[in-house]
């Protein structure tokens, strides 16, 4: 009594137990499912033999694709109950390593393989900004020891430092490829029997943009000069210097450096097999493949270059020297003012990189497949838009800031003899031009979109044979093709130095000094070239694309739509600068009044 209690207490148990085993083939086990847990399914699956569903599953979610490795028989059988296996648009349900699989009676929805994608990149660094000019150190001398008569000259100012360039934006990496959104069939041997594979994808990861360019280094600036030494009496000589000695010449400011290039960006990654990608051999029984789709990733978009940085003012002049007291004497000449440095250019736009192609929105096969009254349906292949260019870096234009150039140095007043006499004052020193605007740098291209291929089969190379078959609805669209962006504008030149007065005459008669002219503006810079649009690529076999063999027997049907995308738009060139101000010319010196 005891022996028989305990054996039906054992089938009480086994009867209430989810998952019931049996003995399988060798190194397998073969299960009965009873509930519609995902941990035990995958377990069951990973065991191998023969996994039967002893109950609906209308909604079976799973979130970790299944392998069947080398060795491994696998067969999951419905057993006539309604079973949906469903991905959630995140997983691939298997991949089949060597293996067999048979699947028999089962709907697997909305599977997702999925690229990674690109590493967008940071915008560069800015070039550093170039020294000033130092202060400028005169002689100690009261004289200038050449031309004994004059004053000692300004100590010219000091020349600037140049910046660096922009740092040039890196490169967007590529995308990664995906394929076979429901299952991918390395190796081995896949069957579906009365299957229905619906809304899975194979997307492509998204190429990653290129990194920003930095803007130029600006150019230092020059120092201003000294003023030159009034007319006076050498200490170690006793000789006179009456006239007043001549400004130093301004400080030579130095060149600004252009904007850092764009960087490029990384290709969209390939998509293949919405449904199903085959390296080895597959079997279609009876089995429905419909609504899934290979999506190519978008081509990343090239960065914007950096813009150039302004050249460095030149230092002033210095003024000159009035004439000796009370002797008299002639004002000295004003220095002449440093020249600017030149504006920097704006660097080069970063390229789009392709779209991703998309190969197979069904199957993608390569390896052997059979179907025998298979179905497929409104499958697509999408190839991925190309990336956009980068905009061409700006040059340095004068309407950001209206920068003038240097003044040169007033000239310096004469003074009036003992007898009355009088002298006449300096002329001014010559003010600086203004320098050019940077030119605008090219801008980057649109790259060609991802080619589709095959909206329900791509058959490269492989071997297809099909009785019974029903190909329908299938449409292959390449990607649209990137456009071209902005060329950079071009910078302004900057305003003429304004001229600069002469020196007054002193009492007595003596003449006023020359005035300076007001110096010319500069150039405006040249406008970059806008991106040359990219085209779209080639789509080819709505239904079935094959460079390999096909057969298809009995009452079948294939048809379908391949359709190019667009092409991309050519990108403008650069704006035109605002012009800035015209420079003023100086006033002469006033003459001085008669005796």
């Amino acid at each position: 009594m005891r022996v028989l209690a305990r054996f039906a207490a054992a089938a009480i148990l086994a009867a209430s137990m989810a998952v019931v085993a049996t003995a399988g083939p060798v190194g397998a086990t073969d299960t009965t499912l009873h509930s519609c847990d995902e941990a035990q399914f995958r377990a069951a699956v990973a065991s191998g033999g023969t996994v039967t569903f002893g109950l609906d599953c209308t909604d079976l979610v799973i979130t970790q694709s299944m392998t069947v490795a080398s060795g491994k028989t696998v067969t999951v059988d419905a057993a006539g109950f309604t079973v949906t296996i469903d991905g959630h648009d995140t997983v691939r349900f298997f991949q089949v390593n060597g293996g067999t699989l048979t699947l028999k009676g089962l709907t697997l929805t909305h599977g997702r393989a999925k690229g990674s994608d690109g590493t967008n990149q940071p915008a560069a660094s800015a070039g550093t900004v170039g020294a000033d000019g130092g202060f400028p150190r005169g002689t100690p001398a009261v004289c200038d020891p050449v031309t004994t008569t004059v004053g000692a000259p300004g100590a010219d100012g000091k020349d600037a430092t140049k910046g660096t360039i922009g740092g040039a934006g890196a490169n967007g990496t590529s995308a990664g490829s995906a394929s076979g959104g429901a299952i991918l069939v390395a190796s081995g041997t896949v069957t579906l029997d009365h299957v229905v594979v619906s809304n899975s994808q194979a997307i492509g990861g998204n190429g990653g943009n290129g990194g920003a360019g930095g803007a130029g280094g600006n150019g230092g600036n020059g120092s201003s000069a000294e003023n030159g030494k009034d007319g006076n009496i050498d200490p170690l000589t006793q000789k006179k210097c009456p006239t007043g000695g001549r400004g130093g010449n301004g400080g030579k400011g130095a060149d600004g450096q252009p904007g850092g290039a764009g960087g490029s960006a990384g290709a969209g990654g390939s998509a293949s097999g919405g449904a199903i990608t085959n390296h080895g051999t597959l079997h279609l029984i009876s089995s429905v493949l419909t609504s899934n789709s290979a999506i190519g990733g978008t081509g990343g978009f090239g960065a914007a270059a950096g813009f150039g940085g302004p050249g460095g003012i030149g230092g002033n002049g210095g003024n000159g020297g009035k004439g000796i007291t009370p002797d008299g004497g002639k004002g000295g000449n004003g220095g002449n003012a440093g020249v600017a440095g030149k504006n920097g250019d704006g660097g080069i736009g970063g390229n789009g990189a392709t779209g991703g192609a998309a190969t197979g929105g069904g199957i993608y096969n390569d390896g052997t497949v059979t179907m025998s009254g298979a179905t497929l349906q409104s499958n697509e292949a999408h190839g991925g838009v190309g990336g956009n260019g980068g905009n061409g870096g700006n040059g340095y234009r004068a309407g950001w800031t209206f920068f003038n150039g240097a003044a040169g140095g007033q000239g310096g007043p004469g003074t009036t003899s003992s007898d009355g006499a009088g002298h006449d004052g300096g002329d001014s020193g010559a003010s600086g031009k203004g320098i050019g605007g940077g030119n605008g740098g090219d801008a980057g291209k649109g790259a060609v979109g991802g080619a589709a291929t095959g909206g329900q089969i791509d058959n490269v190379g492989g071997t297809i044979t099909a009785d019974t078959t029903g190909i329908l609805g299938g449409l292959a669209v390449s990607g649209s093709g990137g456009s071209g962006a902005r060329g950079g504008a071009p910078g302004s030149g900057w305003s003429g130095g304004t001229g600069t007065n002469g020196g007054p005459g002193s009492s007595g008669g003596g003449s006023g000094g020359l005035g300076g002219s007001g110096a010319a503006n500069g150039p405006e810079g040249i406008a970059g070239k806008g991106g040359l649009a990219a085209p779209a690529a080639a789509a080819t076999g709505g239904g079935i694309a094959s460079t390999g063999h096909v057969t298809i027997t009995g009452p079948s049907f294939v048809d379908g739509t391949a359709r190019g995308g667009d092409g991309g738009a050519g990108g403008p060139g650069g704006d035109s600068p605002q012009a800035p101000p015209a420079a003023q010319g100086g006033d002469g010196g006033i003459a001085g009044g008669g005796k």
